[in-house]
């Protein structure tokens, strides 16, 4: 193995990993142990960082495995670029309908929990891409 495949495999794999531990663990974490007002503000303020992660890692990742197995880059590359669109044009939208809905806005209300869905819908997919990706590591 190449040090291009060991940046590649490692990015990989902190990225489906941290992808994982933020989901499965911190999130039902936070809602466990955080007050609402205290929990929405502290959620608002991690998943910029979270997507900056997304992006930084597939990012990293792409590059470094896009030269020997495109399909691989390609993969992750487009997670690193649904962590930007997901970032800047997703999250300041989720965002407003969440103010609108907590001033008693019931179309924000609504706004909001579609588009919430389909935040998670989208961290779910970019999971399983991640996943695919790591997985297919184990191929020759």
């Amino acid at each position: 193995m190449d040090i291009l495949t060991y940046i590649s495999l490692f990015a990989t794999a902190l990225l489906f990993g941290g992808m994982v531990f933020f989901a499965a663990f911190m999130t039902p974490l936070i809602f466990a142990k955080l007050d609402g007002d205290v929990r929405g503000q502290f959620l608002r303020d991690v998943f910029p960082w979270y997507y900056l992660t997304v992006l930084c890692l597939g990012a990293i990742a792409a590059l470094a495995v896009i030269s020997w197995r495109p399909v691989d880059g390609a993969i992750l590359a487009g997670v690193a670029g649904v962590a930007v669109v997901v970032r800047q044009v997703l999250l300041p939208i989720i965002n407003r309908a969440r103010d609108g809905r907590d001033s008693g806005d019931a179309e924000a209300a609504k706004r909001f929990s579609r588009l919430h869905r389909l935040s998670v819908w989208i961290n779910l997919s970019q999971m399983l891409a991640v996943a695919i990706v790591l997985a297919r590591f184990l191929q020759p």
